[in-house]
């Protein structure tokens, strides 16, 4: 039955956007913050069982305690009339999914692999798998922010209960011991990252049988396809990196969210050295420029030296200048549209001409996590601080605050 036009508690619910076996998620408005938020409603006949009910309170506060750029936030639980229900962030934009079904660019993958390797290393470290990592849960927001969501089937990772052990999950995605009904644990997410990445880089699933038990059976016993074969114009580095993240045995597949997303760039980046090497070279004097104040001079009509292009474009952002970092940006993309992070360069600059500001995923990830480690220090948790930096230098080099941080943590 609907609920749609019914109120829970201060909330009142607009629309219907999903229906799981466990819980129906919900638009909802919450008239006294004046705004949208997506509501998780256990089933009635959840509610009745004890057992369910404390799993989702636990969930509840499990996720509560989530505070990451990448992972959708939790703001509120209650009960209203007979009816358990979980307030989340509400994110009005899209999802993977509906960019899939053929190769995406290798810019995408790894900003994806980036974002949700981040998330999971940060849950994982506080004890918790999501379970259920699928393209329809990671989201686009407008400002190009992504976000994992739906941690509505994830379990403190030490919960032994009867309930929430076996399958649970989508077969496509599902791990070898998750489709087994083993015990899983952090390396079954990066198992089910990879069969998103085997998607993003070929348009299509690994594994996909005439049934649901079928396709987990192919995801038990049966060798990973090769990734180069579905798409010749992959690199063997690419396709041995999808091999590791699809390992049968946890132990041999990446151990950490960090070690897939490092090791996917430096696959990306020997992807595209081949390209730049046949580039004529002819670099244009941009450092005499630079040291004396002035601005960069342009790229000589008829030369391209991608590398010297790029040291320009990072020059020119340091000095702010935006009007030519969009211009140089938008001739290096037009060679090699995947080239390093020169997408998200001309974003932010744009957005500074624009706006007088730039809120890119990336400076939204780098404020955040600035945040996050700044209270790590200050509460004495310095590796996770030292982690939380680490993760900054890496999507945004010249940070020149968070490397001073880590260098005081260190």
């Amino acid at each position: 039955m609907s609920l749609i036009g019914e109120t829970l508690g201060q909330y009142r619910l607009t629309k219907e956007l999903g229906k799981g076996g466990f819980a129906t998620v919900y638009r909802a408005l919450q008239p006294a913050l004046n705004r949208h938020v997506a509501i998780k409603i256990l089933h009635p006949e959840y509610v009745r069982d004890q057992r369910a009910l404390r799993r989702f309170k636990r969930e509840a506060l499990a996720v509560a305690r989530l505070n990451h750029p990448n992972i959708v936030t939790v703001f509120d639980y209650g009960e209203h009339e007979g009816r358990a229900y979980l307030v989340m962030e509400y994110i009005e934009g899209s999802t993977l999914k509906g960019r899939l079904g053929k190769p995406v660019a290798y810019s995408l993958a790894l900003d994806l692999v980036t974002a949700v390797a981040s998330a999971l290393d940060y849950a994982h470290s506080k004890g918790l798998v999501h379970r259920d990592i699928k393209p329809a849960n990671i989201l686009f927001t407008h400002e190009g922010r992504i976000v994992l969501s739906d941690f509505g089937i994830v379990r403190l990772a030490d919960d032994q209960s009867s309930l929430t052990r076996g399958v649970i999950g989508t077969p496509y995605y599902m791990s070898p011991e998750q489709a087994l009904g083993r015990e899983v644990d952090g390396r079954s997410d990066l198992y089910s990252l990879g069969v998103v990445l085997f998607e993003m880089l070929t348009g299509r699933v690994p594994f996909k049988g005439e049934s649901p038990i079928a396709t987990l059976s192919m995801h038990a016993s049966l060798p990973v396809p090769s990734a180069r074969d579905l798409n010749p114009s992959l690199t063997e580095h690419m396709d041995r990196i999808v091999r590791i993240a699809l390992a049968k045995t946890p132990d041999e597949r990446f151990q950490t969210g960090l070690e897939f997303r490092s090791a996917l760039a430096e696959a990306i980046a020997e992807a595209e050295r081949p390209a730049e090497s046949t580039i004529v070279a002819a670099t244009p004097d941009w450092r005499s420029s630079t040291q004396t104040g002035g601005t960069p001079a342009p790229i000589p009509e008829g030369t391209f030296d991608i590398e010297g292009m790029y040291r320009q474009l990072l020059a020119m952002t340091r000095m702010e200048d935006w009007r030519g970092a969009v211009a140089l940006a938008a001739q290096i993309l037009a060679k090699q549209p995947n080239y390093r992070d020169v997408n998200v360069i001309l974003a932010s600059a744009s957005n500074e001409l624009r706006y007088g500001r730039s809120e890119t995923s990336v400076d939204l990830q780098v404020r955040d996590l600035t945040g996050q480690a700044q209270m790590a220090i200050a509460t004495g948790r310095l590796m996770e601080a030292a982690s939380m930096l680490e993760q900054i230098l890496r999507v945004a080099p010249n940070e020149e605050h968070a490397r001073g941080l880590l260098e005081d943590v260190n």
